[in-house]
């Protein structure tokens, strides 16, 4: 390079490592006429590359997709990479070779990446492709799969009328030489079951459902079993809760000035200890012997309505609920 008297250059120096290391060297530079030396050291860090690509595939639980990555090769030889991966149930050719660019074929080759997720979600991973000659030259991607619920296995209306239980049976079946164990998901009001479930080798089992519930209405629901190995069974439900059919007392007889009492008996038959308020319709004849009821889970109180006519014959009514 030649610099007039009084001027400033940049001498341009390029570091372009093919693998990831630590390189040192020097840069001598020396003015031809005065024979005057500038020596630099250098020391040249090699970084670990940045993914090649960022793959987004969408996909459906236990449906196979195939993405297809192009690879490429600028060298003048061909190269087969080793392929390694760490996405769930995914599967490819072990290696894949891409012609050099002196070759009559493209140096590009296209690696078939094909997933089965078992399960719905979200998944991140990577795939690398490794020179197996040159193991520090590689390329490598970022995968994300974003996989949708498989459809469900069966769809069931569970109806009843409020705090009375309908249950459901679902049979299930071990095909394996080995327990299977499902970890289970019950979503809906008013649903209990089971957390787990374990089914013994070469066989069937029962699961239970319970459908409780304690509010009226329709609603959504489902049930699912999780297995690292079968993936995801689940069942979308139809839920109503119907009003229940009031209950009628036999009647009270009193006398003006007195009462009478009867028993009527408040069942929980939830999982939950709770407290029930009351309300009448007719405060002044008909009064709960309580402020308040507490009932523990799976028990039944006893509670006392009190009838304290105030007309001569003459039928008296109230709506009671608690």
């Amino acid at each position: 390079m030649q610099l007039k008297k009084q001027q400033t250059a940049f001498y341009p120096l390029v570091f372009k490592p093919n693998s990831s290391r630590v390189v040192e060297g020097r840069l001598q530079l020396t003015n031809l006429q005065t024979n005057q030396h500038f020596e630099y050291k250098l020391l040249g860090v090699t970084e670990e590359p940045i993914a090649s690509q960022h793959i987004q595939i969408n996909c459906v639980a236990k449906q196979q997709q195939t993405m297809h990555i192009l690879i490429s090769n600028k060298g003048a030889y061909s190269v087969t990479y080793a392929v390694e991966t760490d996405l769930p149930s995914a599967k490819g050719p072990a290696q894949l070779t891409v012609p050099g660019k002196s070759s009559s074929s493209p140096n590009q080759a296209s690696y078939p990446l094909s997933v089965s997720p078992p399960i719905g979600g979200q998944f991140n991973g990577s795939i690398t492709f490794t020179d197996v000659t040159n193991p520090q030259n590689y390329q490598w991607f970022t995968v994300q799969l974003q996989i949708d619920r498989s459809p469900p296995q069966q769809k069931y209306v569970l109806s009843t009328e409020i705090r009375k239980p309908v249950v459901l049976d679902i049979a299930l079946k071990n095909k394996e030489k080995e327990p299977m164990s499902f970890t289970v998901n019950v979503d809906g009001e008013g649903l209990q079951g089971a957390s787990e479930f374990t089914i013994a080798p070469l066989s069937d089992k029962v699961y239970e459902l319970m459908f409780l519930p304690l509010s009226v209405g329709r609603f959504l629901g489902s049930l699912s079993f999780g297995n690292v190995t079968v993936g995801e069974i689940w069942y979308e439900l139809d839920l109503e809760a119907k009003e229940a059919a009031p209950k009628t007392l036999t009647q009270f007889q009193a006398e003006i000035g007195k009462h009478q009492d009867q028993e009527v008996f408040v069942e929980n038959p939830s999982s939950s200890d709770v407290k029930m308020k009351f309300s009448s319709s007719n405060f002044q004849n008909f009064q709960v012997l309580a402020k308040e009821v507490a009932i523990k889970s799976y028990d039944t109180a006893t509670v006392r309505i009190r009838y304290k006519p105030t007309q001569v014959q003459t039928v008296q009514y109230a709506t009671v609920l608690f």
